[in-house]
């Protein structure tokens, strides 16, 4: 039972965790939005977010805009998993 209950903490630190990252994304940046949405518009399989970041070239505005798509639900991560720039995001359409 304390096997269980120990997953079942982790689990809710992550999600309080990512939680928190969408309450720290309430401002909007059009800008940055945009350009995030079209490169990632033909992303093919997982990319981190810190290489997609990198390739936006914005920045913290690149890397927040990026986290918006994660919580408009535009870029899926793996379920249970922590928010960070090392995660392994993919588009909403492709699965794999």
């Amino acid at each position: 039972m304390s096997e269980f209950r120990g997953v079942a903490q982790d689990i809710n630190a992550k999600a309080l965790h990512n939680a928190n990252i969408n309450v720290a994304l309430r401002d909007r940046d059009p800008d940055a939005e945009d350009a995030a949405r079209a490169l990632v518009g033909n992303l093919q399989g997982r990319v981190s977010i810190k290489a997609l970041t990198d390739n936006l070239g914005l920045g913290a505005r690149g890397y927040r805009a990026l986290l918006k798509l994660v919580s408009f639900g535009d870029l899926l991560v793996p379920q249970n998993e922590r928010i960070t720039p090392a995660t392994l995001v993919s588009r909403k359409e492709c699965t794999k």
